[in-house]
């Protein structure tokens, strides 16, 4: 079929009108969608605070009946001494300072003195018990003195320098989340021993000494890590890097240091 002329560009017109019309309504819908979305929360960035605070716990005596000294050997059974209430404990030191109230008569003390010897001290010996159950046994200590029992590096420190979240108390929370919580919740215990050496009654006044009670004391101190946020402004800000420890990677999955070469 022959168009005429006029015809034909009536034809190419339309076309154009509806191509025009096409691209309209594309371009429309486009503006109309990216209107609708909804704009995207601004992150605030926190920087990292790590502080090392040190407690104790109350100093407590234990008492020996020395009436049961009849096999030279007395225990103290086992008592609970510390239980852990804080989150990224450090460490903690138990202390035993013990005085024997008596080493002997005056010829026993003379011969303690002049020669050395150790004539009617008697030797304490303290273990103390971690809450995974593993006994720790102190050094001995005759007559008088003192021992330490020291446990270290109990959780690591945390090591992310920045946190970004929508507001500081979901910031807070991932912090936490952080946070190192072994022995959290647990309870160290102490137990003990009293020993007396073998000698003369009258000598070293064990036959007196029976009379009285002993007792030794124990202190406590600990430390652990303490973290707070402060938020970075717009202009200070720096790109954020999560570092963590090797120890922590297995349990979290977060990258750490070590990664990093």
């Amino acid at each position: 079929m022959n168009l005429k002329k006029s015809d034909k560009i009536i034809a190419i017109v339309g076309v154009l009108i509806l191509v025009i019309a096409a691209i309209g309504i594309v371009l429309y819908t486009s503006t109309e969608e990216v209107e609708e979305k909804e704009p995207e929360e601004k992150l605030l960035t926190f920087d990292v605070y790590e502080e090392v605070k040190t407690g104790s716990a109350e100093r407590e005596t234990y008492k020996f009946n020395k009436l049961k000294l009849v096999t030279k050997v007395v225990s103290l059974e086992e008592k609970e001494c510390f239980p852990v209430s804080v989150d990224n404990l450090k460490s903690v030191e138990f202390k035993a300072t013990y005085d024997d109230d008596r080493t002997g008569r005056l010829l026993g003390k003379i011969l303690n003195k002049v020669l050395g010897l150790k004539i009617g001290k008697d030797t304490l010996t303290i273990t103390i018990i971690d809450p995974d159950g593993t006994e720790h046994k102190g050094e001995s200590i005759v007559g008088s003195g003192n021992t330490t029992i020291t446990f270290d590096g109990i959780n690591p420190p945390i090591y992310t320098e920045q946190i970004e979240a929508e507001t500081d108390v979901e910031a807070m929370e991932e912090l936490e989340y952080l946070y190192g919580t072994k022995w959290k919740d647990g309870v160290f215990k102490i137990k003990a021993e009293l020993s007396s050496k073998e000698a003369i009654p009258l000598l070293d006044g064990r036959l007196l000494e029976k009379l009285d009670d002993d007792d030794f004391t124990l202190e406590i101190t600990y430390t652990y890590y303490d973290y707070d946020l402060e938020e970075i402004e717009d202009d200070d800000k720096e790109t954020v890097t999560v570092i963590a420890s090797s120890s922590f990677i297995k349990t979290t999955g977060f990258l750490g240091r070590d990664w990093f070469g």
